[in-house]
C-alpha cells in the first residue's frame, strides 16, 4: 500500500528508499517495476500532469476543480524536464494534480453513500421505530462509522454496505464495501 500511494502521488527514489528500507537504486528499480506492472497508472498521472500544465487545475470526477494555475508555467521554466527533474514546489503542485481527482472523487462518492444510507435509516424508520436510533456518527476518510441498537446489527450492516456499493456506479469498478462491527472505534482497526 505504501508503495501504491508513495508512486502514485509522486514519490521520488531518494523519498522512498528510507521508507521501505532500499537502497535509491533499488526504490527506482521498484518505481519503474510498478509503472511497468501498472501502465494505466502512470498513463492517468501523465493525464493530470498535463492538464494542470494547460489549464492550471485538474478537476475531480464530479467536476470539483483544484485550482494550480503556478502549474502553467512549468513547461515554460522546465522544457523537456521530466516530473523527477522538476524543482520540489512545481514537482508538489503536478502531485496535487494527481492527488485532488483521486481523493475529491472518494470523498464524494462516500458523501453520496452517507446520504443515501442516512435516507433509507429514515425510510426504515417509518416501519420500525428503532431505526430511529440509527445514526452516522463519522465519515473517516473512506469509512462511515454509524451505531444503532444491538438488535438491528445485521440490518445495518446490510444496509450501509448496499449504500457503499450500490449509490455510485462507475464504468469497470466494482464497489466493495467490508463493514466490522464493534463497541468502540479502536476495536474496529
Amino acid at each position: 500500500k505504501a508503495i501504491a500511494l508513495s508512486v502514485t502521488y509522486g514519490t521520488t527514489a531518494p523519498k522512498l528508499a528510507p521508507l521501505i528500507n532500499k537502497t535509491m537504486e533499488e526504490a527506482q528499480e521498484i518505481i519503474e517495476s510498478y509503472f511497468r506492472s501498472f501502465p494505466s497508472v502512470k498513463k492517468m498521472m501523465t493525464r493530470f500532469h498535463e492538464e494542470a500544465k494547460r489549464a492550471g487545475e485538474t478537476e475531480s470526477l464530479y467536476g470539483r476543480p483544484r485550482r494550480m494555475p503556478k502549474a502553467k508555467s512549468i513547461p515554460e521554466l522546465f522544457p523537456g524536464a521530466r516530473h523527477d527533474q522538476l524543482d520540489y514546489d512545481y514537482r508538489n503542485l503536478l502531485n496535487l494534480a494527481v492527488n485532488h481527482p483521486i481523493q475529491s472523487s472518494g470523498a464524494s462518492i462516500v458523501n453520496r453513500a452517507s446520504i443515501a444510507a442516512c435516507s433509507k435509516f429514515k425510510q426504515l424508520a417509518r416501519l420500525d421505530s428503532r431505526w430511529n436510533d440509527v445514526k452516522l456518527v463519522i465519515n473517516l476518510h473512506d469509512e462511515l462509522i454509524i451505531e444503532g441498537p444491538e438488535t438491528l446489527k445485521d440490518d445495518m450492516i446490510r444496509e450501509l454496505k448496499y449504500a457503499m456499493e450500490h449509490t455510485t456506479e462507475l464504468p469497470g469498478v466494482t464497489m466493495i464495501a467490508e463493514p466490522k462491527a464493534a463497541y468502540n472505534l479502536g476495536d474496529l482497526k
